[in-house]
């Protein structure tokens, strides 16, 4: 049996012969380590940039879906945080034990909790931009001024993850594979992970083309002017607007989720006929996520930004009162703003 450190998590049976030649190839000036270094740094930046951004208050809007925009942040900075640890720990290993490369060996076993979480947030970044869409289309089509069931959507997705968790520990522990990563597909793995890079597909389709239909539907109906509902009608004309600031970032999140889960099931359809230092180099690149988590926060920012410029400019045309430095139209105010909009159909 090798000596492990603390770092590491402990092997189950000594270290795979094949595995350790693996590891004293993939050094520190090989791609696989490159890409694997760059992301720490990805991760760290992408963590101390929601922390920044959550206190200057960037992602709030004066609005009803604040709720599952801060579960997304929430979930896109355990996302970063998961990956800083589980890259980090590979840089750390090989800077103490590079010449030993025995010890850079790991266990599926010990890895798991770090293999889960990524699974389950990198789910959660797709479902809750989903559920964002789907709590917009509730008002919509419900001819609710406000929306409802907002908890019950982050807790369906919560139970998804459970179930999501639940499902991987039945297949993982099945046997105690040896990895040189913790993100690294194991071979009773592959087969749960092409099932989800298809359900991620079919999801992220799905929101990309509702998010469209959407945004039509409530122009149509506002140029339409059969609604008998003042707050209604603002509900349609708010919710297009939400849309049409979200589509850069719907657009954004399916290409990136098109191309990581592509390439996945790609890489893993001719995985066992590829030597094993290729392999962990191509997983190392096809993994673009760490980059998205980077992104994402700042993309967010940016349309949060423009929805709020908007929603002011909407209904402020004729008097700007203010509250907290904050311009707002107020009582009758806001109302005759409204109606003005409504009847004009603009």
């Amino acid at each position: 049996m090798t000596n492990y450190t603390l770092l590491a998590f402990p092997n189950l049976l000594p270290p795979d012969p094949s595995l350790c030649v693996a590891a004293e190839q993939l050094n520190l000036w090989t791609l696989y380590l490159i890409q694997n270094n760059i992301k720490v740094v990805i991760s760290f930046v992408s963590m101390i940039l929601i922390i920044r951004f959550s206190l200057n208050g960037k992602f709030r809007i004066h609005d009803e879906s604040h709720r599952l925009i801060t579960f997304k942040i929430l979930i896109l900075f355990v996302y970063a945080l998961n990956n800083f640890v589980t890259h980090g720990q590979l840089l750390l290993l090989r800077l103490l034990h590079g010449d030993q490369p025995c010890s850079l060996v790991l266990s599926a076993f010990y890895c798991l909790p770090l293999k889960i979480i990524w699974m389950c947030v990198s789910t959660g970044l797709s479902t809750t931009l989903f559920m964002i869409l789907l709590e917009r289309a509730f008002v919509i089509l419900s001819q609710q001024p406000y929306p409802r069931g907002v908890w019950f959507l982050i807790f369906a997705e919560i139970c998804a993850m459970v179930t999501l968790t639940c499902w991987a520990l039945s297949t993982e522990l099945v046997y105690d594979f040896q990895v040189l990563h913790c993100l690294e597909d194991t071979p009773t793995i592959i087969p749960m992970m092409n099932v989800l890079s298809s359900f991620l597909i079919v999801i992220d389709t799905t929101t990309l083309i509702s998010a469209i239909l959407l945004v039509f539907y409530c122009r149509w109906r506002v140029k339409k002017r059969v609604i008998t509902s003042l707050h209604y009608s603002y509900s349609l004309r708010y919710s297009e607007m939400v849309l049409q600031a979200f589509l850069p970032i719907i657009i954004f999140h399916t290409c990136m989720i098109y191309v990581f889960n592509v390439l996945g099931i790609i890489q893993r359809s001719f995985i066992s006929q590829i030597d094993y230092v290729t392999r962990k180099s191509l997983q190392g690149l096809f993994n673009v996520l760490p980059y998205y988590a980077l992104v994402c926060p700042i993309l967010y920012v940016w349309v949060l930004g423009k929805l709020r410029k908007r929603r002011e400019h909407e209904f402020s045309s004729v008097q700007k009162p203010k509250l907290k430095g904050k311009i707002v139209p107020l009582a009758e105010i806001y109302h005759e703003n409204l109606r003005i909009l409504w009847t004009k159909g603009e």
